[in-house]
């Protein structure tokens, strides 16, 4: 059965966090990826499969998610 892909931003989106963070979770090997050299460039593909283990991980949470959830309990 052939891998599932989807776009850096779609990846970004499901997690919450910026694209920079998916760049940085699949150059850590946090997620699976593909690059596709187009004519003069590449695009980066993110394995579904290893986004979805990742979001089963229920310790995962971006420093923007923890940085919110502190906010609202200093007081």
């Amino acid at each position: 059965m052939a891998k599932k892909y989807i776009s850096v931003a779609q990846a970004s989106n499901r997690l919450n966090v910026s694209i920079g963070t998916i760049y940085n979770y699949c150059k850590i090997g946090t997620l699976g990826y593909r690059c596709i050299k187009n004519s003069k460039k590449y695009t980066w593909q993110i394995d579904l499969e290893s986004l979805e283990l990742l979001e089963k991980d229920s310790s995962f949470k971006s420093s923007l998610q923890v940085k919110k959830s502190l906010q609202y309990n200093l007081f």
